[in-house]
């Protein structure tokens, strides 16, 4: 399943590429995120790996990263290997002017195992739920000091 999404954020590109390639503040603003723990590589090189702990209602739930791409602004690339999905991830950063910044996801879900059998059920919970982290992120840039 593939789908992208955009939104404007209120801050100049360079303070937005900073709070969004810093991942120690991720937590932050990343609902549910309780941790990032580094596996291999330079943390957010290409090729590095880290394991990403989610609380998600009663669960825990873990995803390893692999980055692919970095090189910002143009491109943030990952992937998210969980339980029952592979998730590729494109992010980019547009400036718009000396405020303001385009913020584009474009993201990719291969469905594995029981969920493949709930893809069409859950498509659009993925959809709304990359468009609720991208809103908490731009509320979370456009009032963080720096």
């Amino acid at each position: 399943m593939k789908y992208s999404q955009e939104l404007v954020i209120a801050r100049p590109i360079g303070r937005v590429i900073e709070l969004f390639d810093e991942p120690t503040i991720t937590p932050l603003w990343r609902e549910g995120l309780l941790c990032i723990e580094p596996l291999t590589g330079a943390p957010g090189e290409p090729g590095s790996t880290s394991k990403w702990w989610f609380q998600v209602g009663e669960r825990m739930v873990e995803m390893i990263e692999t980055v692919t791409v970095h090189n910002l602004p143009q491109e943030l690339s990952m992937t998210y290997e969980g339980p029952a999905t592979i998730h590729s991830v494109r992010n980019s950063f547009q400036e718009i002017d000396a405020y303001s910044t385009r913020w584009r996801v474009e993201t990719d879900i291969q469905f594995t195992g029981f969920m493949k059998l709930l893809k069409v059920v859950t498509a659009g919970l993925y959809k709304l739920e990359t468009q609720k982290i991208m809103q908490v992120f731009k509320d979370f840039a456009e009032t963080h000091s720096g």
